[in-house]
């Protein structure tokens, strides 16, 4: 600000400037605007970053509401930013419900050990806790060969199940086109249906609607929640009889 007030002789005209009687003066200077969260002029927001010399981070971010309070929290990041979230939400005291995406889905519990307990996390599908007869011998092939001891080990496991479906959708389709033509891949990927992991894909994609071109539909999503370091259906957890 200095330097543009140097710039433009700020000072000098500001001295120079004659003292007019009437309201209506002319200025010279410099014109700041800032774009307010919510309704501007009324609603703001604010975010503080701080360092500890633990090498961990502070972070506190504020916004007004309208006095009714926040009782959930939205997170759209990592698991290393949700620990980060947690344990500056924690240092204030602060205990709304947090709810995510499936970027908690990694090592939360880990990172974040007990404060992690009650985080909700929207997946398409969960190796944890009890097993259906297909999901079981799956993971069973999975467990033999990688050497994996409990699900828990399986990283971002909505991820490997929608590959899994995935890959089975792709296949059926090139079968169906008769060629590796991007094309006709393309167009066989409208006629496949499939049982799968996630879903039941019946078709898995719908040419007639611009709007069914993601083969997992809402209604397969479902709700987990971390608990005591693993990632539960939230149905198999004490957060879940108060969905």
């Amino acid at each position: 600000m200095n330097i543009g007030s140097d710039a433009i002789g700020w000072r000098r005209k500001r001295d120079e400037a004659p003292d007019l009687a009437n309201d209506v003066k002319r200025g010279v200077g410099m014109a700041c605007t800032m774009q307010g969260s919510g309704i501007a002029g009324i609603d703001w927001a604010s975010a503080f970053l701080k360092m500890n010399e633990d090498g961990s981070f502070h972070l506190q971010v504020g916004a007004s509401d309208v006095g009714a309070g926040a009782d959930t929290v939205l997170v759209w990041g990592l698991d290393r930013e949700g620990n980060q979230i947690l344990r500056s939400m924690d240092k204030i005291g602060y205990k709304p419900t947090p709810i995510a995406a499936w970027g908690l889905a990694g090592n939360l519990g880990e990172l974040a050990g007990p404060l992690a307990n009650g985080v909700r996390v929207m997946q398409t599908f969960s190796w944890m806790g009890e097993m259906d007869a297909k999901t079981k011998a799956i993971w069973e092939k999975i467990q033999k060969k990688f050497g994996l001891k409990d699900p828990v080990e399986l990283k971002m496991g909505s991820g490997t199940a929608n590959a899994y479906d995935a890959t089975f959708i792709l296949a059926q389709a090139i079968e169906k086109a008769g060629a590796y033509d991007w094309n006709k891949v393309r167009e066989a990927l409208y006629k496949v249906e499939h049982t799968g992991l996630v879903a039941t894909y019946r078709p898995a994609f719908d040419a007639s609607n611009p709007e069914r071109q993601d083969a997992i539909l809402p209604q397969f999503y479902r709700l987990t929640a971390w608990h005591d370091g693993k990632l539960l259906p939230i149905a198999q957890t004490p957060y879940g009889a108060s969905q």
